[in-house]
């Protein structure tokens, strides 16, 4: 049976016979690689500047939504820790600020960081995987538990995805001065 290795360049190649596969694996001579190109779902254009599953160049959250979905988990189990839980939600940017209310941020459409600004798409639709731990790899069903309890737009919402149209280089650093240039109505 012809098969398929993964060469040294990186790329997949032709081999000769395969290995005769124990009785318990069986089930992966089942698999094939074929040169056929399947179409995408959709025509439209793909920036290249966003990369694998990510919808848009960044993902923004707000330390005001970090916080409530904290003291949420805090009342259902025991302490998390802030660090933890903002690295379960693999942000790039979170804005702190003292009249920002949770989910606020799913209500801006244009935000200025520093005098660059940015296009906020939609907000990000999570998985199970805010459930992990992302150091310890233990699963506690809670965070996507809770966001289920307070559904936004009918899914389970946490941060926003932002873009840049600009495609000059900027710098954005810690302490920016954020304002939100335009907003937009949603229905909770």
């Amino acid at each position: 049976m012809l098969g398929w290795t993964f060469g040294r360049n990186g790329l997949w190649r032709r081999s000769g016979r395969m290995a005769q596969l124990e009785p318990r694996s069986a089930w992966v001579r089942l698999v094939r690689c074929t040169s056929r190109t399947i179409a995408p779902k959709s025509y439209e254009r793909v920036d290249p500047k966003v990369i694998a599953s990510n919808r848009c160049q960044y993902l923004l959250s707000t330390q005001s939504t970090l916080k409530w979905l904290q003291q949420e988990m805090e009342n259902e189990i025991a302490e998390i820790d802030e660090d933890n839980l903002l690295y379960r939600f693999r942000g790039n940017f979170l804005i702190s600020g003292d009249s920002l209310p949770p989910f606020g941020e799913l209500t801006w459409q244009e935000l200025d960081i520093g005098g660059v600004k940015f296009q906020l798409v939609e907000g990000c639709e999570r998985c199970k995987m805010v459930n992990i731990d992302q150091d310890t790899s233990e699963s506690i069903y809670k965070p996507l538990s809770i966001l289920g309890k307070h559904k936004k737009e009918g899914k389970l919402i946490f941060g926003i995805y932002m873009k840049r149209e600009d495609a000059q280089k900027c710098k954005i650093r810690v302490g920016q001065k954020c304002t939100v240039i335009k907003t937009r109505k949603l229905n909770f």
